[in-house]
């Protein structure tokens, strides 16, 4: 199971980048599927269900405003 999250600017002008969170198996690291969630076994290593996150940030460089002054 992923979630991916788009980057997006805050109303406060904060950028929150875009990031990708998934659930695997905390076991053998096998994502998550609707069958494991509702039998709280993993099918890859028969282990009973310990959830774990991968998490994904992508990062970009902020931009330098650069104000001038007579």
């Amino acid at each position: 199971m992923k979630q991916v999250n788009e980057a997006k600017t805050l109303e406060d002008g904060v950028v929150d980048v875009k990031h990708e969170i998934e659930i695997v198996c905390g076991t053998c690291k096998d994502p998550l599927s609707a069958e494991e969630q509702a039998t709280q076994v993993c099918t890859s290593c028969g282990a009973e269900w310990k959830p774990a996150q991968n998490i994904n940030v992508f990062v970009t460089s902020i931009p330098i405003f650069v104000t001038a002054f007579i």
